[in-house]
């Protein structure tokens, strides 16, 4: 099976409504785009706002004022929450 994994950059947990909104029409599109060709989606951000509460910027390693790549500690969230994914969606034995 293919698996299309949707790894989120900080500009996703912007504070203002209107940037919300249009990461998550088009994280939808996307999603809506696989769909046909039978590939499945795993998107992680719904992990890292879980791991991370009402401060899901902080698993993002701030450079030059900017929150682009995570940190190391952004990284094992994400690749928890994948791991935990492939098990529950795909039965994958990990």
């Amino acid at each position: 099976d293919l698996v299309f994994v949707i790894v989120p950059d900080a500009r996703w947990f912007r504070v203002d409504e209107q940037s919300r909104q249009q990461v998550a029409t088009h994280a939808a599109k996307l999603q809506q785009s696989l769909k046909p060709h039978g590939i499945s989606v795993i998107d992680l951000s719904a992990g890292i706002a879980a791991k991370y509460g009402e401060t899901p910027h902080l698993a993002y390693a701030r450079l030059a004022g900017h929150y682009g790549h995570f940190h190391e500690q952004g990284y094992a969230a994400a690749a928890a929450e994948l791991v935990q994914s492939l098990r529950a969606k795909h039965k994958l034995n990990l």
